[in-house]
């Protein structure tokens, strides 16, 4: 069993990494805590993400990118787990969260749509933004 665990600029929702973590969805957002109070705390994690990192992110190695502290703080607050297709119900209950919503931005929003497309492609189906479905592709960017 995974403990419940809070971090700088972010909190874990009670049921998440349990028995129903599919039921619990992860708001990524760039202004601060203010959301922790509304919704579920069973239900709902929060992390907060520095916007300027997001908006560099294009000037930065593949090394840079993975060692920044909002990468990881993402990664372990899902347990995201690199080559898995988390289309695959096994896969996709290994997960603590069963949604991610990004409330940030356009340009933040972008970019860590960027980022889950090229490293968690299989992860797009469970990404909304803003409370929309799934992420899509900005205007005049070419997927890679």
């Amino acid at each position: 069993m995974m403990l419940n665990y809070r971090r700088l600029n972010s909190v874990d929702a009670l049921m998440a990494g349990r028995d129903r973590a599919q039921e619990c969805t992860l708001y990524i957002h760039d202004n601060g805590l203010v959301e922790i109070n509304q919704g579920n705390p069973q239900r709902n994690g929060f992390v907060r993400i520095d916007p300027t990192l997001w908006v560099n992110i294009g000037q930065m190695t593949l090394f840079e990118i993975l060692e920044q502290p909002d990468i990881l703080n993402i990664k372990n607050m899902l347990d995201l787990r690199k080559l898995l297709d988390y289309t695959n119900p096994t896969h996709y209950n290994t997960l603590r969260y069963g949604r991610v919503v990004i409330k940030c931005n356009k340009v933040t929003e972008q970019n860590v749509g960027r980022y889950f497309r090229s490293r968690y492609p299989s992860m797009i189906g469970y990404i909304c933004v803003d409370n929309r479905l799934s992420i899509s592709e900005p205007e005049g960017v070419v997927s890679d």
